[in-house]
């Protein structure tokens, strides 16, 4: 709470949620989403930004029912209602996109940004340098991110031509991916570096600012909707709505971890906030050798009025 309170004492800002592209016969398109339309509600509850959607989606996963999302147009008052009918969705997904799977992607830049490049992979060796923006692969414009990726991860062991804009010119570097493969077995491309979306302009940004008083009440606001989210998580898990591979256990929180060092201070910190909350919630669960299961004790032995026998 306290973590919460002094990060959003400084503000808060995201991305608009903005839809770039519907795909075609997903349930977003037989919904009646389109592109250029931007998500301002998912269940009644505002989204001002893609984080706010993707938490918001990330509830309803597992879920059999209607999801109702809140649309309108850019410079539009007006808000539309869309309904998706929902069948145990994404109950079985080891890491689910709930966004990617109703086929939504929201607006990224038309390049590629290298992050950083691995010693000795493929990017190194053709020539590829930290804070290179990737502006075209074999002569045609990049699309996003997510297509670029796609590309190079159906082109193992195929030259590409990247051409690279670098510190005001463009130069072009031929690079092969190196064949990997992925979880199920299949041949894929990498050519080792860390890619990243390039910043959005200030019009894909929203800023949001709160007073004293404000921050806090967003602080507690906050708290609640992560407790929320992980009690709900795991009812599901208990009644079987949800699949156990989701529980990303001691390695996925320092990935996670890591990852949230990688893209700053602030996104750390917030990490750090969620986590703590998480195992806080998970302590207090009925658990021989976890607190929750020694208040259980507790109360059995207040109803009772006597001590709990040993063999129990």
């Amino acid at each position: 709470l306290l973590t919460f309170w002094v990060l959003f004492a400084g503000g808060e800002q995201g991305y608009v949620p903005l839809v770039d592209k519907v795909k075609p016969s997903s349930m977003a398109a037989a919904s009646g989403l389109v592109s250029g339309q931007e998500i301002v509600s998912v269940d009644g509850v505002n989204t001002p930004t893609r984080t706010a959607v993707y938490e918001s989606l990330l509830a309803r996963v597992g879920d059999t029912g209607e999801l109702a999302i809140g649309v309108r147009h850019p410079g539009d008052d007006i808000t539309y209602e869309l309904l998706i009918d929902l069948q145990r969705w994404l109950s079985d997904a080891e890491e689910p996109d709930p966004v990617a799977a109703l086929g939504l992607h929201f607006y990224l830049p038309p390049y590629v940004l290298v992050s950083s490049v691995l010693p000795g992979s493929p990017a190194e060796l053709a020539g590829f340098k930290a804070a290179d923006v990737i502006e075209r692969m074999d002569g045609k414009p990049v699309a996003d991110v997510e297509a670029w990726l796609s590309d190079v991860r159906n082109s193992p062991g195929r030259s590409l031509v990247m051409s690279v804009r670098r510190e005001g010119s463009v130069v072009d570097i031929s690079v092969v991916p190196a064949q990997a493969t992925d979880k199920e077995g299949k041949a894929i491309g990498q050519i080792g570096a860390q890619i990243s979306s390039p910043p959005l302009d200030s019009q894909h940004i929203r800023k949001m600012d709160y007073s004293f008083i404000q921050s806090f009440v967003r602080s507690v606001d906050e708290t609640g909707k992560q407790m929320r989210l992980l009690v709900l998580s795991i009812y599901k898990l208990v009644i079987g709505n949800l699949s156990p591979k989701n529980l990303s256990g001691p390695l996925g929180i320092a990935k996670v971890a890591g990852a949230s060092a990688d893209r700053g201070l602030v996104a750390f910190c917030h990490m750090l906030a969620i986590l703590s909350i998480s195992l806080g919630v998970m302590n207090l669960l009925p658990i021989p050798m976890l607190d929750g299961g020694h208040l259980l004790m507790y109360l059995i032995e207040a109803a009772k009025g006597s001590p709990v026998t040993e063999k129990i």
